[in-house]
């Protein structure tokens, strides 16, 4: 078994302690040793911080299209401007809960802009309404449907014993 490794940067064998472990690779060991991998990283991190940053301009949303400025958006080092090419509500929306601004304003759209519940209007902006075990979006409802559903833990039969227990109280 292999216990020494030649980096392929300093070009100096090494004990294996010495490479970060990679088990995508063959050896499952780096090909550059720690040292040498941590100077590589300074000087892609150095340069990018040397590298001057686009003024950023208002832009429309890769997603949603709609124009925003920059406080719209999450600030990243990889891109041209140093921002997120889709603005947070998308990325929120997406990461979260796996739809897109288009599925959400088609979802908006079919309620009408009223709550999924109480048929009350949304504002100022409605809450994705999910699963917590699986994930999936059942639709949009107003802040207080939202959170009243929260309290009883999305249990049916909670809900169902809160509305036996109201009529019951006439």
């Amino acid at each position: 078994m292999l216990e020494e490794k030649k980096c392929t940067t300093c070009h100096q064998v090494k004990p294996l302690v010495e490479f970060a472990k990679r088990p995508e690779r063959k050896s499952g060991y780096g090909s550059r040793c720690l040292p040498c991998q941590k100077e590589a990283r300074k000087k892609i991190t150095d340069k990018w911080l040397d590298t001057p940053k686009k003024e950023f301009a208002p832009r429309a949303c890769n997603t949603c299209g709609i124009v925003k400025d920059a406080t719209e958006y999450w600030a990243v080092k990889g891109c041209v401007d140093g921002y997120q090419l889709q603005c947070k509500r998308c990325k929120h929306i997406w990461t979260k809960y796996g739809i897109t601004s288009a599925d959400y304003e088609r979802m908006l759209a079919e309620q009408s802009g009223l709550c999924k519940i109480c048929e009350d209007v949304m504002s100022p902006l409605p809450h994705i309404d999910h699963d917590h075990t699986t994930g999936k979006v059942r639709g949009l409802l107003c802040a207080r449907c939202n959170r009243g559903i929260g309290q009883f833990r999305d249990a049916p039969k909670l809900l169902l014993a809160a509305v036996a227990y109201l009529e019951g109280a006439e």
